[in-house]
């Protein structure tokens, strides 16, 4: 769920507890009679209460109340549609009954909804439901308690389908975990979140190990101080491409060319890594390639301007000698 539908759920939550505490309010700290004309008050109510309604029921997502003991009481028209129940069919029904969780997710819906009672908000739990027609769907739940005089008395749960948004988020990690270069994401403080298993064995660290870590804990060639310095950097331009070196747990270093981009939405920073070592070494056996073709020009040319001095040299002992045997003839 995104971050405008959490606000939107949490504003409905405010306005389901005003609502329901609203018509009892006014009237434990004085008359109605003192505070307003007659009638008013609860016409006020009602108001408040047909507000709430006709917002509850054209929410464009998954919304529906339960009791204490587990019974539906409402669900908007989005759930009746995504469900294929009518609210008349399923209305003080236990939730546990209508037939839409599997064994396994119904405990788990269990133990959210005893949180729920105990007052707390429990948030994006993922179900799987089976639906009439024989489909089965994700829908992530966000389970939210209404409170009366500091009581709660019901839940509202809200939740969308995110049956494709998992299978694109399962094949993308699919690609990930199989890709030859190593992918990790970080927080802004350089803490792993998340690695594949290319990085895993780039750097001989288990995932468990590197999950526990730092990227100064496996950076060589900068200091603590160079790194948080370019993470500065990272999160001013949105991204950066570079090389540097890693420590793998055996000891040895490792060249790497990083690939890092930045998502303020998230706070993460997300990064590829290639190892470049047979780049490296291929780059340093063509750099001595090429500083011997030099000596070896230095010295092909030293050589040929020798030749050229003493074929010059030769030259002139030659016609100085004829010169002297003209003089002597």
């Amino acid at each position: 769920m995104d971050g405008s539908r959490r606000e939107q759920v949490k504003e409905i939550a405010k306005l389901g507890k005003r609502i329901s505490e609203k018509a009892k309010s006014e009237s434990q700290e004085k008359p109605v009679a003192e505070i307003t004309p007659p009638g008013r008050a609860e016409e006020a109510a009602g108001e408040g209460v047909e507000f709430y309604k006709t917002v509850f029921e054209n929410l464009p997502f998954v919304a529906f109340t339960i009791d204490r003991k587990g019974r539906v009481l409402e669900a908007n028209r989005f759930a009746e549609k995504l469900f294929g129940l009518r609210i008349e069919d399923v209305r003080n029904k236990k939730f546990s009954e209508l037939g839409l969780f599997c064994r396994k997710d119904l405990i788990k819906a269990f133990v959210e909804f005893r949180k729920n009672l105990q007052g707390k908000v429990t948030g994006k739990t993922v179900y799987k439901i089976k639906l009439k027609d024989g489909r089965e769907m994700l829908l992530e739940l966000i389970g939210i308690p209404l409170k009366q005089n500091d009581k709660v008395t019901r839940v509202l749960d809200v939740g969308s389908d995110v049956t494709e948004r998992r299978k694109t988020e399962e094949e993308y990690k699919t690609i990930l975990r199989t890709s030859i270069d190593g992918f990790w994401i970080t927080d802004m403080q350089g803490r792993f979140l998340e690695v594949n298993d290319a990085y895993c064995r780039m750097t001989g660290y288990s995932r468990e190990e590197l999950l526990k870590m730092r990227i100064s804990d496996i950076e060589a060639r900068e200091k603590p101080e160079e790194t948080a310095q370019r993470i500065r950097k990272i999160m001013n331009t949105g991204g950066d491409r570079f090389e540097t070196r890693h420590k793998r747990k055996d000891g040895r270093i490792l060249d790497v060319e990083i690939s890092v981009n930045y998502f303020k939405e998230t706070g993460r920073m997300y990064v590829f890594t290639r190892d470049i070592m047979e780049r490296k070494k291929a780059e340093e056996e063509l750099r001595k390639r090429n500083q011997e073709l030099e000596r070896f020009n230095k010295l092909a040319v030293g050589r040929e301007l020798k030749m050229v001095e003493l074929k010059k040299r030769i030259k002139e002992l030659e016609q100085a000698k004829e010169g002297e045997l003209k003089r002597r003839a």
